[in-house]
């Protein structure tokens, strides 16, 4: 359930500034009596030639280096750096890309080593708040483009009133279904947890698993639980997070426990297949992709993904349906990652220059509609978007009935640990209880 509330924008008046030199006669610079005219010593500068430097100057553009580390994941930047390119021919851009399970590692390395990017991508919630509380990140509160995204999006990626990152990816996580095979066996999409055990069971007993898994790769098992506590957690207790960071709730909250419970019930029956822990993202999305499983719980952002192997399937997104008959489902609809500035950087106005570009109208269109991606920018309209996407927009974002991701507000740290131990869930190693037991004590630990 999105919390209402804008962002407070601070609007910076520009001025310019005329700087009189007064010095000595024969020493410094003086303005001469003929117009246009300046000495500095014994040099004479017309105002023509100073209208030529500058004119030359803004021909060669920005100059010096642009270092890019980004996230795998990232949408193609490439696009952006061309024009920066073509703008700017004496800039030279490096463009580091960092491994989906190795980025932050390496990103923190960096940055304790003061050999940070000029740009780097970062994640939404306490993870920014932790590097901007560190030092690391330029407040970008008054650039010129902050007005244009949602204040709730910038409020993810904001420390103290201040923003650090530029939001560039948002999406949905929840269940991606092939209506194909739907049909074929005459099923409903599932509108709550019993129908879908029930969708589950004759698609097993047809031969089709029915969900594809993924979870070699840690971050892909938390699709469930962020999909699901929009309905199980937050659309039950809209403040859950200021109740837990208050004291006043904490994970043994019923919808936390229900949430594992349901995941158990759905990982027992085999419903994920048995390969879950050895099959990564890639191998899951191309088994959905084939017809080999009829869902996946996942991002949005793989959409693009299927299509390449399956551009006419007749694909669907709809919230996880883990709610109880008759109460109202909820989707997961966050922000992503974001585009933040080393406060250390060389060469921050191209930094900033890089965003005005991403940020462009014509280049913004362009660009998520190449990627099949909704934008962020409220006045760019989002021509790509898949229709499946934008038939879960539809239900569930303009009608307001969806939450931010669960653990982005948690302390800096406990996400990438938490990942790890849900793969000992999924695993069947620990039960709902232990779960429950580790979220507690890992979270006090780390407030």
């Amino acid at each position: 359930m999105r919390k209402s509330g804008k962002m407070k924008i601070v609007a910076v008046a520009l001025s310019l500034c005329c700087t009189a030199v007064l010095g000595a006669c024969g020493s410094g610079s003086s303005q001469t009596k003929a117009s246009g005219e300046t000495t500095s010593g014994s040099q004479v500068v017309t105002e023509s030639e100073n209208k030529t430097v500058g004119a030359k100057k803004q021909e060669e553009g920005l100059t010096g280096e642009l270092n890019i580390f980004v996230h795998v994941g990232s949408m193609d930047i490439n696009p952006v750096v061309e024009k920066m390119k073509e703008e700017n021919p004496n800039l030279k851009i490096n463009v580091e890309l960092g491994s989906a399970t190795q980025y932050e590692t390496v990103l923190k390395t960096k940055l304790s080593a003061g050999e940070a990017p000029d740009i780097m991508t970062v994640w939404p919630g306490s993870r920014t708040s932790d590097y901007a509380q560190k030092g690391y990140l330029e407040k970008l509160t008054d650039e010129p483009w902050v007005s244009r995204i949602p204040g709730t999006i910038n409020s993810e990626f904001s420390y103290e009133n201040d923003l650090y990152a530029m939001c560039f990816n948002v999406g949905g996580e929840g269940l991606l279904y092939n209506q194909d095979l739907f049909d074929q066996l005459g099923l409903s999409v599932p509108q709550n947890f019993d129908e879908l055990l029930a969708v589950c069971e004759t698609f097993q007993k047809n031969g089709v698993q029915p969900f594809a898994s993924g979870f070699k790769d840690d971050w892909v098992i938390m699709r469930y639980t962020n999909s699901a506590f929009a309905t199980l957690g937050y659309g039950r207790e809209p403040d859950f997070d200021k109740k837990l960071a208050s004291g006043e709730l904490d994970f043994s909250y019923p919808g936390w426990v229900e949430l594992f419970d349901k995941y158990g019930t759905l990982l027992d029956k085999k419903y994920f297949g048995d390969a879950i822990l050895s099959t990564d993202s890639s191998q899951a999305i191309a088994d959905f992709a084939t017809g080999k499983t009829a869902m996946m719980i996942h991002t949005s952002s793989t959409i693009s993904e299927i299509r390449k192997v399956a551009p006419d399937m007749n694909l669907g997104l709809t919230a996880t349906p883990v709610n109880n008959a008759g109460e109202e489902l909820y989707a997961n609809w966050k922000s992503g990652l974001g585009f933040a500035v080393s406060s250390k950087s060389k060469n921050k106005e191209a930094a900033r220059r890089f965003m005005e570009i991403w940020s462009d109208p014509e280049v913004n269109e362009a660009l998520y509609r190449d990627n099949a991606q909704p934008t962020i920018l409220t006045d760019v309209p989002a021509t790509g978007t898949d229709p499946a996407l934008q038939d879960f927009y539809s239900k569930f974002v303009s009608t307001e009935k969806f939450a931010l991701g669960a653990h982005d507000r948690w302390p800096a740290g406990m996400s990438n640990n938490w990942k790890k131990k849900l793969q000992e869930f999924v695993g069947r190693q620990i039960d709902t209880k232990q779960m429950i037991d580790w979220l507690n004590e890992e979270y006090q630990s780390m407030k």
